[in-house]
């Protein structure tokens, strides 16, 4: 599986960085597990075994493109409900 386990404060800004320039999405300090957790997933998928391998391919591969959405897919949500909350309707 992956041998990198931990993903450093440095990988995560790197990241990070990429995927807000890339696609206007900030991932805050509070979303680094989660975030680490879907690289892994990803990772996995393709059998990269480290984040720097990982980040190389998304950012120098012709098929990076094609996963970095599949990255996205993972990190965001993507189904919104305006009215889901009927307490703060009922509120305004």
């Amino acid at each position: 599986m992956i041998t990198n386990h931990v993903l450093s404060k440095t990988d995560f800004d790197k990241f990070r960085q990429f995927i807000e320039n890339r696609s206007g999405v900030y991932i805050g300090d509070s979303k680094q597990t989660s975030f680490k957790m879907n690289l892994d997933t990803r990772m996995h998928a393709l059998g990269i075994l480290d984040y720097d391998a990982y980040y190389s391919f998304i950012i120098n591969n012709d098929a990076g493109r094609k996963e970095f959405e599949e990255l996205l897919d993972l990190l965001l949500i993507k189904e919104t409900f305006f009215f889901r909350d009927e307490r703060q309707l009922k509120t305004l």
